[in-house]
């Protein structure tokens, strides 16, 4: 029988999905969330260079490392797909998703401009709208979809999930859809860091991609906290400025390496091997507090 969820923690959901709301206003998110793909890209080298080397080498070097014949990658909430391009590119057949209608568009228009333009290897590129914590649904449904992947990648995703439950039921779909021996991508934005000290680590920048979202200078991260005793911070505010000069203000939900790692051994069982890696490299390189984006892989036990 599934515990009954504590009042606190259901009013945590109703608080973060408000604020989730008026943030999607302020953004008018069908057009500021397609900032990057609406830009008009004249070369395919254009498009593959939206991401950093060393992220670019991380995920062909995982995928490689666990492709098997018949299966793929699995990129989920891949917004634009920047990661699956460059995937599909270094000759991976590559299965990408997300819920936004606008995504999805901008991925099937990039995909056919890219054969148009002779690179045949994109037609091994299967694109399909689905949410996240349903994608298991969507894939059963669709005979053209492998049941099963060899790496499931899901990258600046879970921060917009509204809780424990939503995440819980994300890494369900993750063990129902990874094959035995394969691997997870995961990773969040160092927001445990950020409530505690009120600033973006790094300036808020992402180092793994070319387009940056600088923290608005004067407008402090502010956190929510959870009910008494605990008092542990939930979720964050930001404001950012883009490259245009306009603003995007998010509401991200704050996951901390002890949730992940438990939620993990209680998904794939505890033999299943997790390493921890804080801006891509080893947790002795890189300190906490000087991380802006701690990446989890996950392999799942062979039967």
């Amino acid at each position: 029988m599934e515990k009954v969820r504590e009042p606190a923690a259901i009013a945590q959901d109703v608080l973060l999905g408000s604020l989730t709301k008026i943030c999607q206003e302020q953004n008018d998110v069908e057009i500021s969330m397609q900032f990057e793909c609406n830009r008009k890209f004249s070369s395919v080298e254009q498009r593959l260079d939206q991401r950093s080397p060393i992220i670019k080498k991380f995920l062909l070097d995982l995928a490689k490392k666990y492709e098997t014949p018949g299966r793929g990658v699995l990129d989920v909430a891949c917004g634009p797909g920047n990661d699956s391009i460059y995937l599909v590119h270094g000759g991976f057949k590559v299965f990408s998703c997300d819920l936004s209608d606008g995504m999805v568009e901008e991925m099937r228009t990039c995909k056919q401009e890219f054969i148009n333009n002779g690179c045949k290897e994109f037609e091994n590129w299967s694109i399909f709208k689905a949410n996240m914590i349903e994608i298991d649904a969507v894939i059963d449904s669709n005979k053209n979809l492998p049941p099963q992947y060899d790496t499931i990648v899901c990258l600046e995703a879970i921060m917009f999930l509204m809780g424990d439950q939503e995440l819980k039921k994300l890494f369900s779909c993750f063990e129902k859809l990874l094959r035995p021996g394969g691997v997870i991508v995961v990773d969040h934005r160092n927001f445990e860091v950020m409530a505690k000290t009120g600033k973006p680590v790094n300036g808020g920048i992402n180092p793994f991609t070319a387009v940056e979202y600088r923290h608005i200078a004067g407008v402090a991260p502010f956190a929510i906290y959870g009910p008494a005793p605990e008092q542990k911070p939930i979720a964050v505010f930001l404001a950012y400025e883009r490259p245009d000069g306009s603003n995007l203000y998010t509401t991200s939900r704050v996951f901390t390496r002890e949730q992940i790692t438990s939620l993990a051994k209680s998904t794939f069982g505890e033999n299943c091997k997790i390493q921890i890696l804080h801006d891509l490299k080893d947790e002795s390189e890189c300190p906490p507090e000087g991380t802006a984006i701690i990446t989890y892989v996950i392999e799942k036990p062979l039967e």
